[in-house]
């Protein structure tokens, strides 16, 4: 019996790693550089924050725990807005919002850049390519 416990615990563990693993290229996305940032945390799921991201047009995202600490961020419309994403975990992650056309990779334990204007008033989705279930979030764009 304890042989069977030791077998599915191993199955788990191999099924949790590849799960984790990250997928994607090690190019950089439209919109970003790439700089050196702190060492990478492993990677486990954890559910976003929900918190709002106010800013005057420069906002930080942190990738960490295949999550963003933010699922929400807000603009005006027609604003230059830079987002740096963080990323504290080991894989790749990207931040990809579709209504401005960015598009963002970032490599595990590294910071990009995505430089846009915003877009006209309304309610928009960002989110992570790779792990898109897990990493998403609200971009609300007022006049």
């Amino acid at each position: 019996m304890r042989g069977h416990r030791i077998a599915a615990t191993a199955v788990a563990l191999g099924t949790i790693m590849l799960l984790g693993a990250g997928c994607g290229s090690s190019s950089s996305g439209s919109g970003g550089s790439t700089a050196t940032t702190a060492a990478a945390a492993p990677a486990t799921t954890a559910s976003p924050a929900a918190t709002t991201a106010s800013n005057s047009g420069s906002v930080t995202l942190v990738a960490e725990n295949t999550s963003f600490n933010t699922d929400k961020l807000d603009f005006k419309a027609d604003q230059k807005v830079t987002v740096t994403v963080e990323n504290k975990d080991g894989i790749e992650h990207n931040f990809s919002f579709a209504a401005v056309k960015a598009d963002t990779d970032v490599e595990g334990g590294k910071t990009a850049k995505a430089t846009f204007t915003a877009p006209a008033a309304g309610t928009y989705t960002f989110h992570c390519e790779y792990h898109p279930a897990t990493m998403k979030g609200t971009v609300t764009v007022t006049s």
